[in-house]
């Protein structure tokens, strides 16, 4: 219905111009100079009539030959801009100054351009204002739409204040075809977020045929901005105003940013783009220059070619095209070259150039923070609100918060709805949360997008997912999108569903166009998964590049595993490595590690270069953020002496560092620092777990196994298999074979023992510690979810030995001292025993000790015995520790000592030993080392009763029986002489059939 309704008023109004024409031209003949100026307007801009300047000429010199007062201000302006007059800008100033002596209020508004913009005589802005307002005083419509448009623009001297420049265009005449009123009244309507009132005007403008109002009219149409896009038919209104205005560089340029900013590439008319924007330049708009540049920088429609970048906007910088000077400041600013900078910035700001004077306040404020702010609000006086926020937010961070509200009112004042987060920012430190979101809720209101995402995000924070949805939809920004995306992947929003899915891939796809890089590299990586769209790793490679060509490190990183491991594209290990290099130098440190890596590992096209290894693990560490991988590299080469002399001690800062930023891996092996006394750190088995379980909560496969086998080894096989089933899953070869264990046996699960058998056989070659190889051998010897195969169960064993497994080497000797698969040997049987205590095998010093001891497979030995305790004692075991005491009461192998062995004893019970329990409690029966004292023996006696000591228990019945040393009992008594009985103990039977 749009365009039959304008289209109406288009027929209307040509058949109007053509009767008023007709009109126009009876008027002049009778003499009329009104109409003789009027009719020339309509020749200068070809309305109703051919557009011919030299008819229009003609009738403004006749209308002043007529002593009309006007017409003289109008041949000022021709004098300037038509070219049959050479452009004479002393002349326009004389016509101009004349007109306004007589006393024409058109002459003095062309008196007051002329002071505007130094046109025959020397700028001088104050002037210029004080003529401006005399014409508006005069009713100079044209003065009332220079000073609306210099307020809403924030130019020629005048603050910018859309709300004044607003008052001044509606002073305009409806049917005042000249001047921009249409267009600038629309900008304020958008402005405010009325876009149909801002079209609605544009229709009214376009009706009465303004020019200004047709090209925004179209420039809507092109953006589909309250209407249906049309890039061909905005285009064609463009080319039908230049046919009405040749040589009209407004629109030139207009059709010109049309063509390249289309969707539609066969708009995109190279040559066509080209010539439109060197007419341009070539009718006094240097800004084509400025634009033909821009092309040679970025391959718009040109190719890239720095050199003819710059020889174009030199061109506009000698025809003083401020934007061509704002180039060659950031050209230089890239080069580093401040002096450059600081030229061409200064340039274009004498031009008013609103970035430049951004510019300037960006590189002067370390140096003199005071010129930079008064930079920035002169940025935001010359029409660029953000500058003035920006300014606002500086004094806020400097505590100057009545300045800086007061630049946050300013910038609202001017439509710049953004600054109520400024003014939130203020009001949640002073006043607190409730009236800072009632102040984000006003910008809101106002079509605000950063505030209706930053109320989005405080409730997404807040967990309120159905209110941070509702306000990131109303926010529309992409990166508003890329959230709401996130909550419906997250089932933080929605159902869940198919639907919520789908719509979240739209968002992401939706953010990704508008440019959100998290859009882009999260809608690249699910293409990439193919989890929530079709697996398609051509589009996922498509935004990785995007983001990869901008130097995004997450995308660099994902262009290098595709090269390296061919997903999607050829295999390539250079171009890997470069994309590795480049993430790096993008401060993403895995670019750096992930390098170093290769030259660790070496490749087919890659030496092995340890020293270039942890050259690039090093530069990976000194990144200063994200830089976990890094540390951990340069630790773990320390660690195992790559590139570098190995040295536990200094490894350790290193993971210590990278643990504290998240990495588990770190976490774990710092675990094994404490677990294993490396580097000088005192064994602590509490902080070792510690450190294994942080590990486990990141799936660390070390810190899981380590979890799951410490539970296993206490007896608690249901919850370990929990850790060892996850460490299996992320490859860790111990907890497979735990696991096995734990179906071999039922410990925790069901017994399986075939399928024990399938796992061992599985992993039993890459087991380094051989403990998949002795077990296979133990069930082998006795077809245990294998066949009987003595055999096999001897190979086994061997294999594991070659593993360096100690408990194989026990095994073994018990082969040897039982003759099983082989003659009997009793002095094998003892060097393998010996074997397996030297490698640190606990059980075998204790049988060693046995043997030693009672003269059983070894001649007796009592002092090697003692030894063999003490080792295991050393190595933290209980039972040892109290054999161990026993020598030193009975002075067997070493020097009798009660006193060393009483405290054996009682640091075996303090630590949990129910035997070091019996032991101490007997010290007091017999009076070793300590004095005989029946109550302190009944203590340590009961505790070892309730340890499960069945000998205690005994003794306790007795104690409680005979009321001596525990207070009479009988019903105490039966039940520890039960519990006694019940476990196989001849005496405890006897003493209750006595009860």
């Amino acid at each position: 219905m749009r365009n039959v309704y304008l289209l109406v008023f288009l027929l209307a109004s040509l058949t109007m111009q053509g009767q008023n024409i007709e009109k126009l031209q009876k008027k002049v003949a009778s003499g009329d100079t009104k109409a003789m100026i009027e009719l020339a307007f309509h020749y200068e801009d070809g309305y109703g009539v051919t557009a011919d300047s030299a008819r229009a000429l003609e009738l403004y010199r006749q209308a002043e030959r007529l002593g009309d007062k006007d017409a003289l201000g109008h041949l000022s302006r021709y004098s300037l801009f038509y070219s049959a007059l050479g452009h004479d800008s002393v002349e326009c100033y004389r016509q101009a100054q004349a007109s306004a002596d007589s006393g024409s209020s058109y002459g003095i508004y062309r008196l007051a351009v002329c002071y505007l913009d130094g046109i025959g005589v020397q700028r001088d802005r104050h002037r210029a204002h004080q003529l401006i307002d005399q014409a508006m005083t005069k009713g100079c419509v044209e003065a009332y739409c220079l000073a609306g448009h210099s307020y809403i623009y924030g130019c020629n001297g005048y603050p910018h204040d859309i709300e004044q420049g607003a008052k001044l265009m509606r002073k305009v005449p409806d049917n005042f075809r000249f001047g921009d009123k249409s267009e600038l009244l629309a900008i304020y309507s958008s402005m405010h977020n009325d876009v149909k009132g801002a079209v609605k005007i544009l229709e009214r403008g376009v009706a009465l045929g303004q020019l200004d109002a047709r090209m925004e009219y179209a420039r809507y149409r092109f953006w589909g901005i309250g209407m249906p896009e049309d890039e061909h038919t905005a285009i064609k209104e463009i080319q039908q105003i230049q046919a009405q205005v040749p040589g009209y560089f407004v629109a030139l340029m207009m059709e010109a940013d049309m063509r390249v900013n289309a969707k539609d590439t066969t708009l995109r008319d190279r040559h066509r783009i080209l010539s439109l924007y060197e007419q341009a330049a070539s009718t006094r708009f240097p800004l084509g220059y400025c634009r033909i540049g821009d092309s040679y920088i970025f391959g718009t429609f040109t190719p890239v070619d720095t050199t003819m970048a710059l020889i174009y906007w030199r061109l506009g910088v000698r025809n003083r095209d401020a934007n061509s000077m704002m180039r060659m400041a950031q050209y230089y600013q890239m080069k580093d070259n401040i002096d450059s900078v600081r030229y061409y910035a200064l340039m274009a700001y004498d031009l008013e150039l609103c970035e430049a004077a951004g510019l300037l306040a960006q590189i002067t404020y370390d140096e003199n923070p005071e010129h930079a702010l008064a930079y920035g609000l002169q940025a935001a006086d010359w029409g660029d609100e953000s500058y003035r926020m920006t300014t606002g937010d500086i004094y806020a961070y400097q505590g100057d918060t009545s300045r800086a509200l007061e630049c946050y009112d300013r910038a609202i004042h001017n439509a710049y709805y953004d600054a109520y987060l400024g003014k939130a920012a203020i009001a949640e430190s002073r006043q607190g949360m409730k009236a800072s979101l009632k102040l984000l809720e006003e910008g809101g209101k106002k079509g605000s997008t950063r505030c209706n995402f930053a109320l989005g995000r405080y409730y997404e924070e807040e967990e309120d997912y159905k209110k941070a949805a509702h306000y990131y939809e109303q926010s529309g920004e992409a990166k508003a999108d890329f959230r709401l995306a996130s909550m419906l992947l997250n089932n933080q929003y929605g159902s869940g569903n198919d639907d919520d899915k789908a719509r979240a891939v739209a968002l992401l796809r939706r953010a990704a166009q508008a440019g959100d890089r998290d859009g882009m590299y999260w809608l690249g990586f699910t293409f990439q998964q193919g989890e929530l769209v079709e697996r398609n790793l051509d589009s996922a490679l498509y935004w990785f590049n995007i983001l990869a060509e901008n130097g995004d490190g997450k995308a660099l990183m994902q262009m290098a595993i595709a090269y390296e491991h061919g997903r999607g594209v050829k295999a390539d290990t250079a171009l890997a490595m470069d994309y590795y290099r480049r993430a790096g130098e993008a401060g993403y440190s895995d670019g750096y590690a992930y390098l170093g890596d290769f030259y660790r590992t070496g490749t087919s096209t890659v030496n092995i270069d340890s020293a270039k290894a942890f050259e690039y693990y090093q530069m990976a560490a000194a990144i200063n953020e994200d830089n976990a991988a890094g540390l951990y590299y340069v630790g773990d080469s320390y660690l195992h002496g790559i590139g570098v002399m190995k040295d536990t001690v200094a490894a350790l800062p290193y993971f210590q560092a990278a643990a504290a930023k998240g990495s588990y891996t770190s976490m774990s092996v710092i675990g094994n620092y404490y677990n294993y006394g490396w580097g000088g750190v005192q064994r602590n088995g509490d902080t070792a777990l510690y450190y294994y379980y942080e590990a486990s909560k990141g799936n660390d496969p070390t810190g899981e196994y380590m979890i799951g086998q410490w539970l296993y080894d206490r007896g608690n096989s249901e919850k370990a298999l929990g850790f060892l089933a996850s460490a299996s899953n992320h490859g860790n070869i111990d907890a497979r074979v735990t696991y096995a264990h734990a179906l071999l046996n039922g410990n925790g699960i069901q017994a399986d023992p075939t399928t024990a058998a399938k796992i061992l056989n599985n992993v039993a070659s890459v087991d380094r510690g051989g403990r998949a190889y002795m077990m296979l051998s133990i069930m082998y010897l006795n077809g245990v979810g294998v066949p009987i195969d003595t055999a096999a169960a001897i190979s086994c064993m061997d294999t594991s030995i070659l593993f360096g497994n100690s408990l194989a080497m026990r095994y073994m000797g018990d082969l040897y001292a039982n003759g099983i698969g082989m003659p009997r040997d009793t002095v094998a049987a003892v060097q393998w025993y010996e074997r397996s205590a030297k490698a640190g095998n606990i059980s075998s010093m204790l049988k060693l000790a046995t043997c030693y001891k009672n003269g059983e497979l070894a001649p007796k030995n009592p002092k090697r015995a003692a030894e063999l305790l003490q080792q295991a004692t050393d190595r933290g075991n209980l039972e040892a520790q109290c054999r161990l005491g026993l020598c030193y009461e009975e002075g067997e192998g070493v020097i009798l000592n009660s006193r060393k062995a009483y405290n054996l004893y009682l640091d075996a019970a303090e630590r949990g030993s129910a035997y070091g329990m019996y032991l101490t409690g007997m010290c007091y029966i017999d009076g070793i080392y300590v004095q005989e004292d029946k109550e302190q023996a009944a203590r340590w006696f009961l505790k070892g009763a309730e340890a499960g000591n069945i000998t205690c228990c005994y003794i306790v019945g007795q104690m409680y029986a005979d009321g001596d040393g525990l207070k009479k009992n009988k019903k105490e008594a039966k039940r520890w002489l039960i519990i006694a009985a019940e476990n196989g103990l001849e005496p405890a039977k006897q003493r209750l059939s006595e009860l």
